[in-house]
């Protein structure tokens, strides 16, 4: 189980990669109520696949499909992933670099 602290790491990380890379970051369950109150990331535009199923095993699968449906082949040039569920879209783009911090 990642604790609350490991995952708000994460989320830091994958903030700084997209502010210093001009990336866009795509999720689920965006919060854009959290990100409106950091100034710092007003620029990075963000691409939400839509909110998951909130009944857990159901939330994974729902989350993991969402990525697996994502389409963005054409879109960039190269895909960084963080997360459990984003590795689903790795099949269809390419490059890919994941990393993935939870034990």
């Amino acid at each position: 189980m990642i604790s609350s602290q490991q995952l708000e790491v994460e989320r830091k990380l994958v903030l700084e990669l997209a502010h210093a890379l001009h990336a866009d970051i795509i999720t689920t369950e965006l919060n854009k109520e959290n990100l409106n109150r950091i100034k710092k990331y007003k620029d990075i535009r963000i691409i939400n696949l839509g909110n998951c199923i909130q009944i857990p095993i159901l939330k994974q699968l729902h989350s993991s499909w969402k990525f697996h449906r994502a389409d963005f082949k054409d879109s960039y040039d190269l895909y960084i992933m963080t997360g459990n569920w984003s590795i689903f879209a790795a099949r269809n783009h390419r490059p890919t670099y994941y990393t993935c911090s939870h034990q």
